[in-house]
């Protein structure tokens, strides 16, 4: 559900009236450069808007990015080729210090090493997945008995303010999925959004999601359950799911399973010199939601939505993915599975047009 026309048009005039102002006479938000995009957040915060509620502000993460860009990705290794799968699978094997032993074969679109407790895999483009002889006998997901599960969402706490323990546990995960990054050659960094620690009877393990971001922001990697997305353009299909990776680790640290997503590199990065701020991004969303709506957000996250063509099990070279600025104003929900999902209104940081994906 969109509602991008009006101030598409209005973004439109203030370009041509306004020349270089930082403010627009007609729709009153703000331009800002990427360093300053926060500076009105404690005056929306103590704003009391109609139509929705701002989370506390410990809730919101505010971010410090080299800049802010319109970003095209590439995927690695688009022409599929098998030799490359191969010879990544045996640097892998290497990088990740497995010692199992066999040789690596080449099944179709996909080359593997394994045994019957490990196996290094690689399928596709670039999409890598490992498995430890530890996951045979830690809590993972895949774990039958698991009993409950507990998510800190390591993304919108501080830095250093998770507690040591998810700070063990995030620069683990991390050091991990950089080695695998190294070896595929992906130009984008590796952060941590979500730490689930599992539980069974005896024991307990941890699902941390490995979010891919550039230069400070992240790339959109959890969707909405109530997608309402009617885009019918050829290659304009959400990819947020196409971005998510996670690692599974035991409770001393050891890897149990990866599943990650391809690997991308940096086509083009065309920087903004300013951006819709925050304060604007709410004000713009008092505005323009509906008279009737009334929500409640979990947090608001700067984040880049990914774009392109979907990817066919026929492995065709696919499309750029092209990576928009926007402003998540996000309530958390979960997936029919129990994972986390989101339901959100997005502020495109370039013309303060507004998305909803809502139930």
């Amino acid at each position: 559900m969109k509602r991008t026309a009006a101030l598409a048009a209005a973004a439109l005039m203030l370009t041509a009236c306004t020349g270089n102002n930082e403010t627009s006479d007609i729709l009153q938000y703000e331009y800002l450069p990427a360093e300053q995009l926060y500076s009105g957040l404690d005056a929306a915060l103590e704003t009391e808007y109609t139509k929705f509620t701002l989370p506390e502000r410990s809730q919101i993460p505010v971010l410090n990015p080299e800049g802010i860009y319109e970003l095209r990705l590439g995927y690695v290794n688009t022409e599929c080729s098998v030799d490359w799968l191969k010879e990544k699978v045996d640097m892998l094997y290497e990088a990740l210090g497995f010692e199992f032993g066999g040789r690596t074969v080449v099944d179709g679109y996909s080359a593997y090493r394994k045994d019957e407790s490990n196996d290094v895999s690689m399928l596709g483009f670039s999409q890598t997945y490992c498995r430890w002889e530890n996951t045979l006998n830690g809590v993972s997901m895949l774990n039958e008995n698991i009993i409950s599960y507990d998510t800190l969402f390591y993304d919108r706490s501080p830095a250093g303010g998770a507690g040591e323990a998810a700070e063990k546990l995030a620069d683990r995960a991390i050091q991990i999925a950089d080695k695998i990054s190294g070896v595929t050659g992906d130009e984008l960094d590796n952060t941590v959004s979500d730490i689930c620690t599992l539980h069974t009877d005896t024991a307990v393990g941890y699902e941390i999601g490995i979010r891919k971001s550039y230069k400070g922001i992240g790339i959109q990697d959890l969707f909405s359950s109530h997608i309402t997305d009617t885009e019918t353009s050829p290659g304009n299909d959400l990819l947020a799911v196409s971005m998510q990776s996670y690692i599974d680790l035991d409770s001393d640290l050891g890897p149990e399973y990866y599943v990650g997503c391809n690997s991308y590199n940096v086509q083009s990065a065309d920087k903004l010199e300013k951006a819709v701020s925050f304060r604007s991004a709410c004000d713009i969303l008092e505005r323009e939601l509906a008279e009737y709506v009334r929500f409640k957000f979990d947090t608001v996250m700067l984040m880049y939505e990914p774009r392109g063509k979907a990817l066919s099990s026929e492995m065709t070279a696919p499309e750029t993915v092209s990576c928009v600025p926007k402003w998540f104003f996000i309530s958390d929900s979960s997936s029919q599975s129990g994972s986390h999902s989101i339901d959100y209104v997005t502020v495109d940081c370039r013309d303060g047009s507004v998305e909803v994906e809502m139930p």
